[in-house]
């Protein structure tokens, strides 16, 4: 087993992820790839082995994304009907199509954004290769939404060897979590924040959701 934090350099700013940022999340989505599976069919995933050890509960040993926040701001996105299908369509259907409601809606969308400071966010991890850490990592170009619009491009990623760690290494800080923990996790304290969350990826499956313990140190 190997202790190591993970930093990630970001050109500009990214979409404000409202949520944790897990390492073993995105070596999960790494991994995937790489074999040619989807990480977003349930159960496709399940079984990806990636470099992070495991703690007794399934738990991966490594922290949600740290990073602190020093401007945020607003970026809108434009989602607009390709009109001339919008004619074709009701010229075949004899009838009209409303850009106003629906799917064909014309929107136009304010997405939260931030910037980080040193435009960087750093993980800690207990894993069991460090260079496979960074094979993974050279596939996850983006991080969070709007990557198309060309927010959240990570410019470098460095893993380094960590020698100091502390009690409760990566998973808590001075008892507090610093990644989504499931209440039955030892050694938390009692007035840790909680919410409503998957412990494990893949984590946007919301039918893995339970009550937990949220990280308490991830930005600020």
């Amino acid at each position: 087993m190997i202790h190591c934090s993970v930093t990630a350099t970001l050109r500009g700013a990214m979409a404000d992820p409202g949520h944790p940022i897990h390492l073993d999340g995105l070596l999960v989505w790494a991994k995937s790839q790489e074999l040619g599976l989807s990480p977003f069919v349930p159960g496709e995933s399940d079984d990806v082995e990636i470099p992070i050890v495991k703690c007794g509960l399934g738990i991966y040993q490594a922290s949600s994304a740290m990073f602190e926040v020093v401007g945020r701001g607003r970026r809108y996105l434009n989602r607009k009907y390709p009109l001339e299908e919008s004619f074709r369509l009701a010229e075949e259907k004899g009838g009209s199509i409303n850009i106003g409601n629906g799917a064909t809606k014309i929107t136009h969308k304010p997405s939260p954004i931030v910037f980080l400071a040193d435009g960087k966010m750093k993980w800690w991890a207990s894993v069991t290769a460090i260079d496979e850490v960074e094979r993974l990592l050279e596939r996850v170009s983006n991080i969070g939404r709007l990557s198309g619009h060309g927010y959240g491009k990570i410019v470098s990623w460095s893993v380094v060897r960590e020698e100091v760690i502390w009690e409760g290494f990566p998973v808590l800080m001075d008892g507090y979590p610093t990644r989504v923990l499931p209440l039955s996790y030892p050694s938390v304290k009692g007035d840790s924040r909680r919410c409503i969350a998957t412990p494990m990826p893949p984590y946007w499956d919301r039918g893995r959701q339970c009550e937990c313990y949220s990280p308490g140190v991830s930005c600020s």
